[in-house]
């Protein structure tokens, strides 16, 4: 089973772990991720259906808001318990992962008391990274810079009990003098496969009728879920326990 290194490690190791990670831990991790994959596929065919059948124009708005009120559940309500139960799963999720690395299993019960008892705060700086992230995503440059610093947070505040902001000042300082090292490791671990699936998508975009390939997309999107979050949550997992010993190596 594996263990977490004990000493940090150039970027193509930890790439290299981080997939042999992503094997140790993919099945414990399917009795949250199949009801998340789950959730979001219902979300994905229904956007689909909606994009052929209900076409969202201003002339068939008016109509959508008044009649139909399966619509305003969908895109009102819908989303929004999405994402409070996305959050309870990928807590769960990150719990039984570090539980693994760290060679310290853990059960369903004990699980399920962590995921309660930092649910909230876990909550609380995820809604800041997507805000941060949300304003800053037309700015490419900006984007890029910020995701490695902050995306870490989440993960000082359940594992190391950090309050909310500190966590912010705390991953500054460890992706501080690291950033094109951490960059790297999610560049080739993680934002490469999601390049190689855009990629493919773009290419059957030009050989397909619209309508199965509107269903295609939606399709892929629930694979693409399925796998690349389990890749996602394990590359967090690598390079803040690599960033953590590199800060402590360092003198202060």
């Amino acid at each position: 089973m594996l263990i977490f290194p004990d000493r940090p490690l150039p970027s193509s190791q930890l790439v290299r772990l981080v997939f042999s990670a992503f094997r140790a831990t993919f099945l414990s991790l399917l009795p949250w991720l199949i009801p998340m994959a789950i959730l979001a596929g219902f979300s994905y065919f229904y956007t689909a259906y909606t994009q052929i059948y209900l076409p969202n124009t201003p002339d068939t708005m008016p109509q959508l808001i008044t009649t139909n009120h399966f619509y305003w559940l969908m895109e009102l309500a819908y989303p929004i318990l999405f994402l409070f139960l996305s959050f309870w799963f990928l807590l769960a999720m990150l719990c039984q992962g570090y539980a693994i690395l760290s060679h310290k299993p853990l059960s369903r019960k004990e699980i399920h008391h962590f995921t309660q008892k930092h649910y909230w705060r876990f909550s609380a700086v995820s809604l800041i990274n997507l805000a941060i992230l949300s304003l800053l995503s037309p700015l490419i440059l900006p984007y890029l810079f910020v995701f490695p610093i902050i995306v870490f947070a989440p993960m000082a505040v359940i594992f190391h009990h950090y309050r909310i902001f500190l966590s912010f000042k705390y991953t500054w300082q460890l992706v501080w003098g690291n950033w094109w090292h951490t960059f790297i490791v999610f560049l080739l671990a993680f934002f490469m496969p999601l390049v190689i699936i855009a990629l493919l998508v773009l290419t059957l975009s030009y050989t397909m009728h619209a309508i199965a390939f509107i269903y295609l997309i939606a399709a892929i999107k629930l694979v693409t879920l399925f796998f690349i979050l389990p890749l996602g949550i394990n590359t967090l997992l690598i390079l803040y326990n690599d960033l953590r010993l590199r800060y402590k190596a360092q003198p202060h």
